[in-house]
C-alpha cells in the first residue's frame, strides 16, 4: 500500500533503504493507521498470499473504477477538475428552483417559443436560438467545460442531450424547412448526425461555444483526404484522421494520436495506457497539468494490473486444485 504522511514521525519504524515501510505487528500496525491522512492506494499484494476473497476483489474493482472515473473526469472537463477521494461519500444539497408557472403564462410560454422554432432554417440560427434564448448559464457553462477529449469517448448523446434536442426542435416543430435542412445539410466533415440530425446540433454547439468551428483549411485537407487511395484495413484510420482535422488540431497532434492508434492494436497488454495518452493530446494539457495526470494514470493502471493479476493467479491456483 502507499499513502502519506511525516516523515518524521516514521523514524522509530523498520523503514528499507528503498523507502518500503515493513510493519510486523498488530501494535506498529494501529500506530501507522493513526499517522495517515488521506486514502490508502493499494499497489500490490503479496506474492505468498494464494487466497482472495470476493470482499478482497469487490474492494479492486471498486478502487479501479474510481480512479479510471477520477482521470476521465479529469480529461473530459476544461477544469481540469481532480475529483477528491470522499467524492462518493459527499451529501450533495440540490436547490429546487422550479418556478411553477400558471396555465395562461405556460400557454404564453408555448406560443413564444413555437413561433421562435417556425423562424429557424439553418443550423448556425437552432444554435443561436439555443444560446440566447434556451440554455442558461450553467448549461452554457457546462458545455463549454467539455473538453475535445470527451467528444471522443461519449456515449452519452443518443439519450442525454439528443433527446433533449428531438424534443426541442424534431417533434413539436412544425418547421418542415428546417426538418429538411437537417435532413439534406453537409457539415463537410464526418460527424454523428443521430436519428433525425440532432447530432449536428450539438455537435454544432460544442464547437462554437469551444471555439472549434472547422476553418476552409481544415474543409480542404479533408476533401483531399477523401481523394486519396485507402485499404479496407485504413478505413478506421481515415475517419479518426478526418475527425481530428475538423477540429483544426496540428499536424504533429494528428501523427501522434494515430501513431498511438497503431499502437492499441499491436500491443493489446497497454492498451489502456495509449487511450489515455490519446485523451491526454486531446485534453491539450499544460506542463503542470500533464503531471498530474501521470500520477492520475498510474492509480488507475496500478489497480487495473494488480485486479488482472490476481484474477491471472486465482484461475492458475484453482487448475492445479483442480488437477
Amino acid at each position: 500500500m502507499k499513502f502519506e504522511t511525516e516523515k518524521e514521525y516514521l523514524s522509530h519504524f523498520n523503514i528499507q533503504n528503498d523507502g518500503q515501510l515493513i510493519i510486523n505487528n498488530s501494535e506498529d500496525l494501529n500506530r501507522i493507521n493513526a499517522l495517515i491522512k488521506d486514502k490508502i492506494k493499494i499497489t500490490g499484494i503479496s506474492e505468498s498470499r494464494q487466497e482472495f476473497s470476493q470482499e478482497i476483489m469487490a474492494i479492486l474493482e471498486k478502487e479501479k473504477r474510481f480512479f479510471e472515473f477520477r482521470l476521465k473526469n479529469y480529461l473530459d472537463t476544461n477544469n481540469r477538475e481532480a475529483i477528491p477521494y470522499d467524492y462518493f461519500e459527499q451529501e450533495i444539497d440540490v436547490e429546487d428552483n422550479i418556478s411553477e408557472l400558471t396555465e395562461e403564462e405556460q400557454e404564453a410560454s408555448e406560443k413564444y417559443y413555437d413561433e421562435k422554432r417556425s423562424k429557424i432554417n439553418t443550423l448556425e440560427e437552432a444554435v443561436e436560438f439555443l444560446i440566447s434564448e434556451e440554455l442558461n448559464e450553467d448549461q452554457i457553462n457546462e458545455i463549454r467545460n467539455k473538453s475535445l477529449s470527451s467528444k471522443f469517448d461519449n456515449l452519452d448523446s443518443h439519450f442525454g442531450v439528443g433527446m433533449y434536442f428531438r424534443n426541442m426542435f424534431i417533434y413539436p416543430n412544425k418547421n418542415e424547412n428546417f426538418i429538411q435542412y437537417l435532413k439534406n445539410h453537409d457539415p463537410e466533415y464526418m460527424v454523428d448526425r443521430g436519428e433525425f440530425g440532432e447530432g449536428m446540433i450539438e455537435d454544432f454547439l460544442w464547437r462554437k461555444l469551444n471555439h472549434y468551428i472547422i476553418t476552409e483549411e481544415s474543409k480542404k485537407k479533408i476533401e483531399e483526404l477523401r481523394k486519396e487511395p485507402f485499404a479496407n484495413d485504413s478505413f478506421w484510420s481515415n475517419y479518426i484522421k478526418e475527425q481530428l482535422i475538423s477540429y483544426n488540431l496540428d499536424e504533429a497532434i494528428i501523427k501522434e494520436y494515430l501513431d498511438l492508434e497503431d499502437k492499441k492494436d499491436t500491443d493489446g497488454d497497454h492498451f489502456m495506457e495509449y487511450h489515455y495518452q490519446q485523451k491526454r493530446l486531446l485534453a491539450g494539457l499544460s506542463e503542470d497539468e500533464s503531471l498530474i495526470f501521470e500520477n492520475m494514470k498510474q492509480d488507475f493502471l496500478n489497480l487495473e494490473r494488480l485486479v488482472l493479476k490476481i484474477k491471472h493467479n486465482y484461475g492458475r491456483n484453482r487448475k492445479e486444485k483442480d488437477k
